[in-house]
């Protein structure tokens, strides 16, 4: 599937909505997102575009299941935004004297 997917999530009860940090938006590759799939038996994707998607939506009848695979993800999303430098103001130049 490629382009923008958008679930009604009202009234679901097979589904989890994980946050996305702003600083983490576009930088949870699809291959991860498998990884927790193959792992916890959920299908895992944005809600939205994947470059600036506000959340992760998980997928699956089991709740336990559900819960495992949202442990999985934040802990990657913390790590990633750990890991990232934290971008840095430009200090202005120094004065000149004339």
């Amino acid at each position: 599937r490629t382009g923008p997917v958008y679930v009604e999530l009202a009234g679901r009860t097979d589904i989890s909505v994980v946050p996305v940090p702003e600083e983490m938006r576009g930088m949870t590759k699809a291959a991860v997102l498998r990884d927790v799939e193959r792992e916890t038996g959920t299908f895992c994707f944005f809600q939205g575009d994947t470059n600036t998607s506000s959340s992760m939506l998980v997928c699956g009848h089991k709740a336990e299941d559900r819960v495992r695979a949202e442990q999985l993800l934040q802990d990657i999303l913390l790590r990633g935004a750990a890991a990232r430098p934290k971008q840095r103001r430009r200090a202005a130049p120094p004065p000149t004297h004339e």
